[in-house]
């Protein structure tokens, strides 16, 4: 191949390593022979080891030079053999019996040909993030979260959402590992740990080739991991999420979804209130967002039950419900005396299994319930005749605290009735209290590997 370039005959001859087949190349100067050989490891890798030997003087001695060369290097019959000479220099003959040989002239240098070849080449495994993610019974179980195809090349880059956990003295391990769609198992390809205060972030991840991956963002220090793979992942074998006992594993959060005459800002308070509850809140801790609005009176009037957006879920699914409530127009208009909290009520005594989990419940507004029959407060019953007292005095007597946060300043007779050991003030933004009264856990334990943020 004397008129092809070095580094197209390269990445063809890259291409052809595969398994236990190497590809072996050998740089002839005037003063030494330089050879290296390349191999990929389990993970797909291109991984290269070099060494020189001095050149022999006499040009019609360099195929046996480099036969000799070869053998002893346990070239075989399946590696492939490049053979790169000066221009004007000796070139063995072609018809070396090693491998299956190429010879070609360059003036360009091979170790700079060959280390750009291998950083351009696409990957030939997918990679993927390791993170943690707890199973609806607590317990933490390996993910997974894909970063970067088959194919890519470098300077692809991507961002995923994860949680740090563990204190920055001690780091987070940052651990990419490549797989094949054959075989689901992880192989590492990158192995660093991230000095950095605990905190969700959305990571970005940059490929820079193969077996180089970079995590430009990440505050603080970054370095290579001490800990053997197997320490890593053995340490995690069978480990629970940390639920101190008598805290809640449930915790079911009901908004009112409108404020008469006011605007959205009201409405953006109470959902940052539950996003910031909701962020504290550690790995295997479930959430349900329900949002509830008046009784429809009007002939024909829509008065479906309160919507319920997501019903004992992990905290990233609660968030982006949150996201979807916080997204839609506030609404002003409706009966302004009361909201149908106590069909809420219902609903969440009607949806909880009995002995599950310890369960808390979360009532965020300012019109009180309706009644369920005629009031002296002449607000108009419920119309499915619910009677919030009971039903909030059942969910009592089935272990379901309850505690509530008024941003209004009408019908404190109902709320100090409705929760009388934990009622709040909106505006004390009390969030310690709040989550203490609802006996939230706090953020957990420290672990090795970040939490995945995507369900």
């Amino acid at each position: 191949m004397p008129d092809e370039d070095l580094g197209k005959a390269l990445v063809g001859s890259l291409a052809e390593v595969f398994g236990t087949r190497r590809l072996v190349v050998v740089e002839m100067t005037g003063a030494q022979v330089s050879v290296w050989k390349v191999k990929r490891d389990d993970a797909g890798v291109p991984r290269m080891r070099s060494a020189s030997f001095a050149a022999e003087s006499a040009p019609d001695r360099s195929a046996a030079m480099v036969r000799g060369l070869l053998g002893r290097l346990g070239v075989g019959p399946a590696d492939t053999v490049l053979v790169v000479a000066r221009p004007g220099g000796p070139v063995p003959d072609p018809g070396l019996r090693v491998g299956a040989v190429h010879t070609m002239e360059s003036a360009a240098p091979v170790r700079e040909a060959l280390r750009t070849a291998i950083a351009d080449e696409p990957l030939t495994q997918m990679y993927e993030l390791v993170t943690l993610r707890a199973t609806p019974r607590g317990r933490l179980e390996f993910g997974a979260v894909p970063l970067f195809p088959m194919g890519t090349q470098r300077g692809a880059t991507v961002r995923v959402a994860v949680r740090f956990t563990a204190r920055e003295e001690t780091g987070t391990t940052l651990a990419v590992v490549a797989s094949s769609p054959r075989e689901r198992r992880f192989r590492p390809v990158v192995l660093v740990r991230a000095h950095t205060a605990p905190a969700a972030r959305e990571l970005r991840v940059d490929l820079d080739g193969p077996g180089k991956v970079g995590f430009p963002d990440v505050p603080g220090r970054i370095v290579p991991e001490s800990r053997p793979w197997p320490e890593l992942v053995d340490g995690l074998q069978g480990r629970t999420a940390p639920r101190p006992a008598g805290r809640t594993g449930h915790l079911v959060c009901a908004v009112e979804a409108g404020v008469p005459g006011s605007g959205a800002q009201v409405m953006a308070e109470r959902i940052a209130l539950l996003r910031s509850l909701a962020q504290t809140c550690p790995p295997g801790m479930r959430l349900s967002l329900l949002a509830y609005g008046p009784h429809a009176f009007q002939r024909a009037a829509d008065d479906s039950v309160p919507e319920l957006l997501c019903w004992a879920e992990p905290v990233p699914v609660f968030l982006d419900r949150l996201t979807d409530l916080a997204n839609r127009p506030a609404a002003t208009e409706g009966y302004p005396l009361a909201a149908r909290l106590e069909c809420a009520l219902a609903l969440v005594a009607a949806r909880l299994e009995d002995g599950a989990e310890e369960t808390a419940l979360l009532a965020v507004g300012s019109r009180p319930a309706f009644p369920p029959r005629v009031h002296p407060s002449q607000i108009l019953p419920c119309p499915k005749r619910h009677d919030w007292q009971r039903l909030a005095a059942d969910l009592r007597r089935r272990g379901v605290r309850i505690a509530a946060v008024r941003d209004g300043h009408d019908a404190a007779d109902f709320w100090r009735t409705f929760a009388p050991d934990a009622l709040f003030d909106a505006a004390a933004r009390d969030q310690d209290g709040v989550a203490e009264a609802l006996r939230l856990p706090g953020p957990g334990e420290e672990y090795a590997f970040p939490l995945s943020e995507t369900e």
